[in-house]
Order: C-alpha cells, then sequence, then structure tokens
C-alpha cells in the first residue's frame, strides 16, 4: 500500500491496511475513532455507500433476493473474545434490470446476528410497513408480535378491529358514536353501514358501560 501525493489517488498494491495496528484483520482495520468529513462547496449529500454484486468487481452480475447489501455489527469483548450484541443490514427484497428494493433489519441480543429470534425490527422496502419481533408482514404498516404500551393517548381516525375475532371481515370492532359519545361493540355489521346501524343491542351492551365521552 502506498499514498501518492501528488495524485489525485492512491494505489492499493496488495494486503489489508491498518491505522493503529500492525495486524489489519480486515481490508481496512482501525484502532481508535473514525471521522469521515466533507467541506466540499456541493449540494450533493454526503454518504457511506455500500454496494454488493455477484461475479466478479471487474464483470459484476445481478445479486439474487435475500442478499446482504451491507451492514454494521456492533459488539465487544467478554474477556475472552469479541461478540456481536447488535446489529443493522440491509437484504435484498426484490431485483430486476433497473429496480432494486432491500429491507433494512435490526438485530439485537446474545448470539449469532440476525439470526432467528434475534431480528427485533425490520422495514420493508416494497410497502414501507415496519415489523416488531417478527419477520412476517401481515399487511400493516405496523406490525408488532407481543403486548404495547402507550404511556399517553392513542389516537385513530377510524375504529380498531380485533383480528384474533376475525380476520376476514370488519365485524366484532370497538367503535366510537360521535353524537353520542358512546363506546361499542359491533359484532355483525360491517365498518361500512351507518352510525344508525351501530345502535346497542342487548347482546353487545353489557360489555360496555358508559362512564362518559371517549376519544379514540
Amino acid at each position: 500500500y502506498y499514498i501518492n501525493p501528488s495524485g489525485a489517488t492512491s494505489a492499493i498494491l496488495a494486503g489489508d491496511v491498518g491505522a493503529g495496528t500492525t495486524s489489519p484483520a480486515a481490508r481496512i482495520h482501525a484502532i481508535g475513532d473514525i471521522i469521515s468529513q466533507t467541506s466540499l462547496n456541493i449540494g450533493a449529500s454526503f454518504y457511506f455507500l455500500s454496494r454488493k454484486s455477484r461475479g466478479t468487481v471487474t464483470s459484476p452480475t445481478s445479486v439474487n433476493v435475500s442478499d446482504d447489501l451491507g451492514g454494521i455489527q456492533m459488539g465487544g469483548y467478554d474477556g475472552s473474545t469479541f461478540r456481536y450484541g447488535a446489529g443493522i443490514k440491509g437484504t435484498v427484497e426484490s431485483v430486476s434490470a433497473g429496480s432494486l428494493s432491500a429491507n433494512l433489519i435490526f438485530s439485537a441480543g446474545n448470539g449469532n446476528q440476525f439470526s432467528a429470534g434475534l431480528i427485533r425490527m425490520v422495514v420493508r422496502g416494497d410497502t414501507g410497513n415496519i415489523l416488531i419481533n417478527t419477520t412476517t408482514d401481515s399487511g400493516y404498516k405496523l406490525n408488532v408480535n407481543g403486548s404495547g404500551n402507550f404511556t399517553s393517548n392513542l389516537t385513530a381516525t377510524g375504529s380498531i378491529k380485533f383480528p384474533s375475532l376475525s380476520n376476514t371481515t370488519q365485524t366484532n370492532v370497538v367503535g366510537y358514536d360521535t353524537t353520542t359519545g358512546q363506546l361499542y361493540y359491533q359484532t355483525t355489521s360491517s365498518l361500512s353501514v351507518t352510525t344508525a346501524s351501530y345502535a346497542l343491542t342487548a347482546s353487545s351492551y353489557p360489555t360496555f358501560t358508559k362512564i362518559g365521552r371517549a376519544h379514540v
């Protein structure tokens, strides 16, 4: 490896590069902080670019679905070896000529990062859906496997559906009557019916006790 002070570029002849170490374990191995900074008077943004192809560097071919595009793993020394406890990576979701979509995957925990059970969140590239504690996209913008806790209000522009009671219809939902301020349980009709059709019935009325107006 050598630096050409008079030229615009340097040349890597062979081997790995170490900064602060004489025994680099990768193509670039730095001991200490790394700062990347630009001061160019241009409007373009400043990025760290990670690129992946199959084939060779000089003759690249298309990546495949599920190929890793790059990532970051964070670890520490446990007294005997370095272990990784968190990571972020991008994987190919779909690819064709002129198009590529990728998922962003967040992993954390004790074990091999990005293995089953350690993937904590996935951001889907095609839909923008966010999956928490699951890798299965059920078609919602937010998919959560587990309980949720809100320390403030939860506001929705429509009724709240309980998929565990009905996955294919808009029955078994909690609704809100903006005229009376009543919270009610709808068991038979779909959400497309008018507010008048949400009249409390003898079978559903005991499910809730009205204690005042509600905002959902």
